[in-house]
């Protein structure tokens, strides 16, 4: 049997893990994070913040995991695996950055990476098509990759509290835009097109160091856009 055959085999193996029945490679991810946390999962019905290590299944795949205030410092890279995750959720946690791998999760919907220490985002982050809502708030990032541009089934973004100094044009391919937050950054201009997310309700300006703003945003003021500057 050749190598290739061999983990096709493995990957049709389902176990029992923590009462339910999913696949075993799934579960060896989830081991690894109880590993890296030092504290054991708890199958749940909704992953929430009450709970610091949750996970949810559906039809023997993983679709929900939360890993919440759990010291975590890194992520394995065979999280891509989870082709089923819907949402996932790393809130207050020590990140400092994320493996290319995550791109690879592309049934993802919300991805919540509030709280972390997280300097850079990898370019496979624009693998993410599905995704709505995306939590990026209280990091350290300075700058967002082009890539982000790819993520137009995005509805809600926030960026609040980071240290950006610029977004790039790719931002005005979010058209399904409904919230950005960009409030307390260092933004001191913004790219004109940012004129572009005409799907806006609210958008967070507060706290940075503007010095002008783009005509777009005119364009956004007269279509009713809440601008919070």
């Amino acid at each position: 049997m050749n190598p290739i055959e061999e983990r096709k085999i493995i990957e049709r193996i389902v176990i029992d893990f923590k009462g339910v029945q999913i696949f075993l490679f799934e579960a060896d991810i989830l081991q690894k994070l109880e590993n890296q946390s030092d504290k054991q999962f708890n199958l749940v019905d909704k992953v929430e913040g009450t709970t610091e290590m949750g996970f949810t299944v559906e039809n023997q795949r993983i679709s929900a995991i939360g890993l919440f205030r759990c010291g975590l410092t890194t992520l394995p890279k065979s999280i891509g695996k989870l082709k089923s995750l819907n949402m996932l959720y790393l809130e207050n946690n020590q990140l400092t950055k994320l493996p290319k791998s995550i791109g690879n999760l592309k049934s993802l919907i919300i991805l919540n990476l509030k709280g972390n220490q997280l300097t850079t985002l990898p370019k496979s982050i624009g693998n993410l098509t599905s995704l709505n809502i995306l939590y990026l708030e209280n990091n350290q990032l300075t700058t967002l990759p082009k890539s982000i541009g790819n993520l137009t089934s995005l509805f809600k973004l926030n960026m609040e509290s980071n240290q950006l100094i610029s977004l790039p044009e790719a931002i005005g391919n979010l058209t399904s835009l409904n919230t950005l937050n960009l409030k307390d950054n260092q933004l001191i201009s913004l790219p004109e097109a940012i004129g572009k997310l005409t799907s806006l309700n609210k958008l967070n300006l507060e706290d940075n160091y503007l010095i002008s703003l783009p005509e777009g945003i005119k364009n956004l003021e007269e279509i009713g856009v809440r601008i919070l500057k």
